[in-house]
């Protein structure tokens, strides 16, 4: 089996270089996904407050399916970035013929997280750390959610250790972001969707095969 590695600075400096190369891109696509995600937050309640409790509740369904959707988004234009292609405005939204396994693999993701946070939390972390590339492996490979799952765990045999350290770099640099009146945010979450898509696709090429060769140099510019 070949071995798994990945380098948690070369990541980060992945996706500041490719940051830097978009900047107005990231930076609208932010401003973008927070204002969606502003008016989303405020909707169910106002219809809540004036709808019967069936209508209220739709709308809170679609809602949270319109922020499930924007996730997606998120990842294919970070995976763009990673496989040398301009990322696009539109891809926001071009990931809805996998909406449905996605969300399928976003349930069963948070049921095993919980359950095993359940039982005494260290379970939950592990399969956190463990599970947590389904999404990319949905986008990317158009797997279903079980077969998402089972090949997240296999792409992170070896790695688990750095990963979960990764992870709480990336907690702690958000934090730090969100201290700094939040403008931060602007550019440590486009850091983190490029970073995280970098190592992913490190493992996945390793995965397939042992001498896989370095990630293209991140393109400058963007496409509508």
């Amino acid at each position: 089996m070949p071995k798994r590695f990945f380098s948690k600075g070369e990541a980060i400096l992945y996706g500041w270089d490719a940051l830097k190369g978009r900047f107005l891109f990231f930076l609208s696509l932010v401003i973008l996904v927070v204002a969606i995600n502003i008016v989303l937050s405020i909707f169910p309640t106002f219809i809540s407050e004036n709808a019967p409790m069936a209508v209220a509740a739709a709308a809170g369904a679609m809602s949270w399916i319109i922020l499930v959707w924007m996730e997606t988004g998120a990842m294919l234009i970070s995976l763009r970035t990673i496989d040398d292609r301009m990322p696009r405005f539109s891809d926001l939204w071009s990931a809805y013929p996998v909406l449905v396994s996605y969300i399928a693999g976003s349930t069963l993701y948070a049921l095993a997280v919980a359950i095993g946070l359940a039982l005494l939390v260290v379970p939950g972390i592990y399969l956190a750390i463990r599970l947590q590339f389904y999404g990319y492996l949905i986008i990317d490979k158009g797997m279903g959610a079980i077969e998402a799952l089972q090949e997240s765990g296999n792409l992170t045999q070896g790695v688990k250790v750095n990963l979960f350290l990764f992870s709480l770099g990336f907690m702690a640099l958000n934090i730090l972001g969100a201290m700094a009146l939040g403008v931060g945010l602007f550019i440590t979450i486009p850091v983190t969707w490029i970073a995280k898509a970098y190592v992913y696709r490190r493992l996945q090429m390793q995965a397939e095969n042992e001498d896989a060769p370095a990630l293209p140099e991140p393109p400058v510019g963007v496409s509508l």
